[in-house]
């Protein structure tokens, strides 16, 4: 009877997680596209660390080996219990910038949704307005943009405009 009880406990806690282990063609594509299209020693960036990678057998290449993880910008508690918009656009310079890699982009993608919202590191539409933020601003360049999934390039010696 404990079993059952606990089996049946386990269950929930298990599948609770679902809505951020579960990648769709959305999240998986993008990845593709960026292992395929990247140039050599790119840092690729996600509004959180959970996103698909090394999908492709050009990842050796494409991706800084001086960052064997995934940075996430909710990994930083600036990021995180607020929309995130075009006031964080110079904040993105400072923490893009502080990567030093040669190449960095930032990837939004649903399964990474799912995850902040999952456990409430953003609240709800802020990927929407972070990336219509980048789509505005000089130093960000949209390299992806397919459905509910973007990919921007960071460009630091881009001129700003002013906010």
């Amino acid at each position: 009877l404990a079993t059952a009880a606990l089996g049946v406990c386990l269950l929930f806690a298990y599948f609770g997680l679902e809505l951020s282990n579960h990648a769709t063609p959305d999240d998986v594509d993008p990845v593709q596209w960026f292992e395929r299209h990247a140039p050599r020693d790119s840092l690729l960036v996600g509004l959180s660390s959970t996103f698909p990678r090394r999908l492709s057998a050009r990842y050796a290449r494409v991706y800084d080996a001086a960052f064997p993880g995934s940075p996430g910008l909710t990994d930083d508690v600036a990021y995180r219990g607020r929309r995130l918009g075009r006031g964080d656009v110079r904040r993105l310079h400072a923490t893009l910038g502080a990567f030093g890699a040669r190449h960095t982009f930032l990837i939004v993608t649903p399964i990474q949704e799912n995850f902040v919202r999952l456990y409430g590191l953003l609240p709800a539409g802020s990927p929407e307005t972070l990336k219509r933020a980048l789509r505005g601003s000089r130093s960000f360049r949209v390299a992806y943009d397919r459905g509910p999934a973007a990919i921007f390039e960071y460009r630091p010696h881009a001129k700003r405009r002013r906010l």
